[in-house]
């Protein structure tokens, strides 16, 4: 699985996200998808009722023990599907939105790119 290595900050419900934050203490088992892009949207662009924005499904690989509304925290990001047009997308400094449907419940920059993780790999 390709991945990339980002520092994330889940934002409280009083913000518009989570009201508990996710279990990320088993290996690849929180899966939430990212949309790169602004950090400070809040909400997700939808024609009627389908959402327009690319979505890419990701899965938590590693990450502190412990994490905490609006602190950020490193963590390594595992890509669901592997597709071309990631690995340009996903560059350090890149800025995603982190999404469960259409809910913002986090946010991040990519602090190593896909194309760096898997030279590495």
């Amino acid at each position: 699985m390709d991945s990339f290595e980002a520092e994330v900050t889940f934002i409280p419900k009083s913000d518009g996200g989570r009201s508990t934050l996710p279990l990320l203490d088993l290996d690849y088992s929180y899966r939430p998808h990212i949309v790169m892009g602004d950090i400070g949207q809040r909400k997700a662009i939808m024609e009627g009722n389908y959402i327009t924005e690319p979505y890419i499904g990701v899965a938590f690989r590693s990450s502190p023990e412990k994490v905490e509304f609006d602190k950020a925290f490193p963590a390594k990001l595992a890509l669901v599907y592997s597709h071309p047009d990631y690995a340009e997308m996903i560059v350090e400094g890149a800025t995603f939105t982190l999404r469960e449907g259409a809910l913002i419940i986090g946010y991040g920059v990519v602090t190593r790119s896909l194309s760096l993780t898997a030279e590495q790999n």
